[in-house]
């Protein structure tokens, strides 16, 4: 029924200048095309955004939520990027779809928080996932893995899933006024204050956070499997700089969103374009 009415209001528009990146039966891209209006279509965003137009936009279709998705170390993370988007996907568009899909990956992200607050890792399809746990005892430490080794496993990633859940579940509520996002989030920055890391012994570390946290055993944590990590590895940008910006962000009672809407940034676009993008299409 919906695909019936949204084929009537399409056919009703003027043709709009879109590139698709989706799959050939994508239910947006099927009713777009409902009154033989042609569209540009590509399989990657890549090649969607490389051959698109100054003034074209470009429609990247996530198909197959979440069977078909692939993930790298877990699908938490990839739940968590794009919650982000979606944020900002309501603020710039304000619609019953857009906010549904929000609250679909919100509510899949936050299926399992822990009462501590914490999100632990999930691993998705393990023919969809990079770096997944190793399937044989030749395999273990061969190179990157995933933190756990099955779904279950009371582990935290505070280098790509936890400290990007921080900033994306403030600028969702923020975008929603949604009192269940706010709480979540809540939850999730008393979780990570209290495990912030206080060393007396080891000065260089005290206030960071590490890559991993078993919330079982309330401990840093790491995986024998996944090469290069120890429980002692921390990275200043992607887990500090997330969890602390965001953090102030808390205690300003203010979005990033609102943060920088003065933000002054593409005054300089056009110049750093043409030094770091020389190929891509001029105004």
């Amino acid at each position: 029924m919906w695909m019936y009415a949204a084929a009537n209001v399409c056919a009703a528009m003027p043709a709009l200048k879109l590139v698709f990146s989706c799959a050939a039966d994508n239910d947006l891209y099927r009713v777009m095309t409902a009154d033989g209006t042609r569209y540009p279509r590509y399989d990657n965003a890549t090649e969607a955004v490389r051959t698109a137009e100054i003034g074209t936009g470009v429609l990247v279709l996530a198909d197959g939520y979440p069977d078909k998705w692939r993930w790298t170390n877990g699908i938490q993370q990839e739940r968590v990027r794009m919650l982000l988007a979606l944020a900002w996907l309501v603020r710039v568009e304000d619609t019953p779809e857009h906010r549904g899909r929000l609250h679909r990956i919100a509510k899949d992200l936050l299926a399992h928080q822990a009462a501590s607050g914490a999100i632990p890792e999930r691993l998705g399809d393990l023919d969809m996932g990079r770096f997944r746990p190793p399937q044989s005892n030749k395999s273990y430490g061969c190179g990157e893995a995933s933190l756990i080794q099955e779904n279950g496993d009371p582990v935290v990633d505070l280098l790509y899933t936890c400290n990007f859940a921080l900033i994306a579940l403030h600028e969702a509520a923020a975008a929603t006024d949604d009192p269940e996002l706010t709480r979540a989030a809540d939850r999730l920055a008393d979780f990570i204050v209290r495990i912030q890391v206080s060393s007396k012994a080891h000065p260089e570390f005290d206030g960071v956070w590490y890559r991993a946290f078993d919330f079982k055993r309330w401990e840093y944590w790491a995986s024998n499997s996944d090469v290069g990590w120890g429980s002692w590895c921390t990275e200043t940008g992607w887990t500090q700089g997330w969890i602390v910006a965001t953090l102030a962000l808390r205690r300003m009672n203010k979005s990033l969103w609102d943060l920088t809407a003065e933000s002054k940034i593409a005054d300089h676009f056009d110049k750093y374009q043409k030094m770091m993008l020389p190929k891509a299409p001029q105004k």
